[in-house]
């Protein structure tokens, strides 16, 4: 007989502006298994019907389960692992990972390992972010950087890395965290990376997608047990590449920021920082220029219209070149630039067409007034004499 069918889904509660984000997870093959193609998982049971044929008990795929509870996407991957430097991205000459950097076959928000790499493997994915230039990889120190110095040697290592002249590296596509820590759903000794996406999944349910994951409102990782490595005031300073005209007269030794979970009174054990890893312009601490793309809040809100504008491209391609074409194709941006506007991402905004003498193309661009989230107070508490004037707060 036939019927009718309506379903009701409450989404009420939950705040994601274009679908839930995807998280491209690099995860150890299992023994014997020949799975290598990436797997696109957006509920639980996808990655769960193949766990015979995972390494099921590998972190990556415990951060997928921990992700996909909490309404993330997985783009989950596995590669062969030669049990010294790890994963191995070339197998009989192919590079596995070269796909992924075509934003039309995948949409992704963030890069992760859920195993530990090599430099030059580091280097690949953050050159997959950046060629892409719609997401962020999160490039982790091994586990026997123990003190805030070694991690910082570290990363000042990966970063003074000679890349070829024709490498499409773009430090602001990379973000660091530390240190590694224990968290109830995935274990002992986890990346400090894996924290930053379990709170931004909480983030993103209720926040969008441009406010910072730091500190105490979104910057606090439910699952986090303790850490390996507890950061004083001071260590926290050197991580994040201040004093900027802070408390310390001495000169940072980064040129760029790495976020740490710290504590912080009386919070507890928040993200302590929401900075990318590229690096500051200026010689000393007076002199230093903070680019808009330093901040990690903001690389998600340009990642986000990159990915809008992409979208938006490909549905006009091949349409008339004309000024119907070019309404048509900002009605498809300015909803999400409005809706940055009105969710306190942005100041202000204008899309312009620009001239061009070529055949069959438009010229475009977005130009947008982001808003920093705040890192320093400067505050002052006076003493005078009792007056009988009312108190103004300015």
């Amino acid at each position: 007989m036939p019927k009718t069918v309506i379903k009701e889904i409450d989404n009420t509660g939950v705040r994601i502006e274009d679908g839930a984000d995807t998280v491209y997870i690099i995860a150890e093959k299992a023994s014997g298994a020949s799975m290598a193609k990436p797997v696109l998982c957006t509920r639980l049971s996808k990655l769960t019907s193949k766990e015979s044929e995972l390494a099921s008990t590998g972190l990556g795929y415990k951060l997928a389960k921990s992700l996909l509870t909490r309404g993330i996407h997985v783009l989950y991957q596995e590669f062969a692992s030669d049990g010294e430097s790890g994963i191995t991205f070339l197998e009989e000459g192919a590079d596995l990972t070269k796909a992924i950097e075509d934003q039309n076959l995948y949409d992704i928000r963030f890069i992760v390992s859920g195993v530990p790499l090599t430099d030059a493997q580091q280097l690949r994915i953050l050159e997959i972010a950046s060629v892409r230039g719609d997401c962020v990889a999160l490039l982790d120190h091994p586990e026997d950087c123990e003190s805030e110095k070694q991690v910082e040697e570290y990363f000042s290592s990966l970063v003074g890395t000679a890349v070829p002249p024709d490498s499409a590296i773009n430090w602001s596509n990379a973000v660091a965290v530390t240190p590694w820590y224990s968290d109830s759903e995935i274990g002992d000794s986890v990346p400090a990376s894996f924290g930053y996406l379990i709170a931004y999944a909480e983030s993103v349910r209720l926040n969008p997608s441009w406010f910072a994951v730091a500190g105490a409102f979104r910057g606090v990782i439910p699952t986090l047990v303790g850490v390996n490595v507890n950061y004083t005031s001071a260590e926290v300073e050197a991580l994040q590449c201040v004093p900027f005209g802070g408390s310390s007269s001495a000169e940072p030794t980064l040129s760029f920021a790495i976020n740490p979970i710290s504590y912080v009174r009386p919070v507890g054990y928040v993200i302590n920082g929401n900075r990318t890893l590229l690096v500051n312009e200026g010689a000393t601490s007076e002199d230093v220029v903070l680019k808009a793309t330093s901040f990690l809040n903001i690389r998600n809100l340009v990642s986000a219209l990159h990915k809008r504008m992409f979208e938006a491209a490909n549905r006009y391609r091949f349409e008339q070149n004309d000024d119907l074409l070019w309404v048509n194709f900002t009605s498809e941006i300015i909803p999400l630039l409005e809706q940055m506007k009105s969710d306190r991402g942005l100041n202000n905004y204008t899309i312009t067409r620009l001239a061009t003498d070529k055949k069959a193309q438009v010229r475009g661009r977005v130009t947008i007034s982001p808003i920093e989230a705040v890192e320093d107070f400067d505050l002052e508490i006076e003493l005078s004499d009792s007056t009988d004037e009312p108190v103004v707060i300015a």
